[in-house]
C-alpha cells in the first residue's frame, strides 16, 4: 500500500491507464469495449467510473484544499496571494488563447477545458524528473497553485454542469471534504490515497481516453483540438510565469524569496499538465457531440504531453544546475581543507 502513496507511482499509473484506453479504443476490441461502457446499471458503466468513482478523487482533493487553508500554503491571505495570482493567470491566459483559436467555430463552449492542472500528475512529474534535489518551496508553490486550480475546476463543474444529476456525487464529495475536521480528514485522505492513486485515477484515465483517433479530413483537426493543445502548454506557461513574476516584483521584497525565471518556467510547464480535470471538463463540455469530445480529449492528451516534455527538460536543467553548484561547493571545501 505504501508504494501507492508515491507521487511518482501515481503519475506512471495515470499514464498507463490513458495509454491503455487510447490503444484499446483504436484496436479491433474498441467497439466491444464501448458497448460495455454504455451498459446500463442504473447509470452507464462509463458514468459510474467518470462520475461515481471519481468523486473519491475530489474528496481527497477537497481534504487537501482544507488542510492548505487551515495549516498550509493558503492559511493566510498573504501566503495565498502569490499562488492565487498565478492560478488566475494560469486560467485567464489559456482561456483567452482557446477563445482566440476557436472564435466563430461554434466550439467556444470548450473554454473551461484548458484551465485545469492535474495535481497528482504534476507532482509526480516533479518527483520523477526533479529527483528529490530541488527546493521544497517550488513543490509547495506548485501544490498550492494546483489546488487552487482544482478549486476553480470544481467551481466550473458546479456552475456550468451542476444541474446534471451525475455531478451530484462530485459536489457532495467536495462539500464533505471541505467540512471534515482536520484529524478526520487526515485519516480519510490517508485511507483513500492508495485506492485513488492505484485504482480511481488510472480507471478514469482509461475511460476518458477511450476515444477513436479521428482521421483529419481536408480541413484537418477541429479548432477545439488546436485550442486545447496550444492553450495548455503555452497558455499555462505564459499565464503562470508572467503573473507570478509580476507578483514577486510588486509584493515580495526579499530577492532570495523570489522565484527565478527557470523556477517560474518550470512551474508554468507543470501547470500545463491538465489531464484528469481537463478530461472531465472535455467530456462535460461536448457530451452531446461525440466527435468534438474525442478531439477535445486528444487536445488534452497532446497539450498535457507537450507540457510534460517541456517540464522534464526544465527540471533536468534545474537538477543539472543544483548538481553543478554542489560540485563547486565540494571543490571549495576540498581546497579549504588542503590549505
Amino acid at each position: 500500500m505504501r508504494v501507492l502513496r508515491s507521487e511518482r507511482v501515481a503519475a506512471v499509473l495515470l499514464l498507463v491507464g490513458a495509454a491503455a484506453g487510447l490503444l484499446l479504443a483504436n484496436s479491433a476490441a474498441g467497439p466491444a469495449v464501448e458497448s460495455f461502457m454504455d451498459l446500463e446499471l442504473g447509470w452507464t458503466v462509463r458514468a459510474w467510473l467518470e462520475d461515481g468513482l471519481l468523486s473519491l478523487f475530489f474528496l481527497v482533493v477537497a481534504i487537501e484544499l482544507r488542510h492548505e487553508f487551515v495549516n498550509g500554503e493558503l492559511r493566510s491571505p498573504r501566503l495565498a496571494l502569490r499562488p492565487a495570482i498565478a492560478a488566475a493567470g494560469g486560467v485567464l491566459v489559456p482561456v483567452a488563447i482557446y477563445l482566440a483559436l476557436t472564435a466563430g467555430s461554434g466550439q467556444e463552449r470548450g473554454w473551461p477545458v484548458p484551465t485545469a492542472t492535474d495535481v497528482a500528475f504534476a507532482l509526480g512529474v516533479f518527483a520523477i524528473a526533479g529527483r528529490g534535489l530541488l527546493p521544497q518551496r517550488i513543490r509547495a508553490f506548485l501544490l498550492a497553485l494546483a489546488i487552487i486550480d482544482d478549486l476553480i475546476g470544481i467551481l466550473l463543474i458546479a456552475l456550468l454542469f451542476g444541474a446534471d444529476p451525475h455531478r451530484l456525487p462530485t459536489l457532495v464529495a467536495v462539500a464533505v471534504g471541505l467540512l471534515l475536521p482536520s484529524r478526520a480528514g487526515h485519516a480519510v485522505r490517508r485511507a483513500l490515497t492508495p485506492a485513488v492513486n492505484g485504482v480511481v485515477l488510472p480507471l478514469f484515465a482509461f475511460t476518458a481516453c477511450l476515444v477513436v483517433v479521428p482521421s483529419p479530413g481536408r480541413e484537418g483537426l477541429a479548432p477545439v483540438f488546436w485550442g486545447i493543445a496550444i492553450a495548455l502548454p503555452i497558455g499555462k506557461l505564459l499565464g503562470i510565469g508572467a503573473t507570478t513574476w509580476l507578483a514577486d516584483r510588486l509584493w515580495v521584497r526579499s530577492r532570495a524569496a523570489r522565484m527565478n525565471v527557470l523556477d517560474l518556467a518550470t512551474v508554468g510547464a507543470l501547470g500545463g499538465i491538465g489531464f484528469t480535470v481537463s478530461l472531465l471538463l472535455a467530456s462535460l463540455a461536448f457530451h452531446d457531440q461525440e466527435e468534438l469530445a474525442a478531439e477535445a480529449v486528444l487536445g488534452v492528451l497532446v497539450g498535457s504531453g507537450a507540457s510534460v516534455v517541456l517540464a522534464v527538460v526544465l527540471l533536468s536543467l534545474q537538477v543539472a544546475r543544483v548538481r553543478a553548484v554542489a560540485r563547486l561547493r565540494e571543490q571549495a571545501r576540498a581546497r579549504a581543507a588542503q590549505g
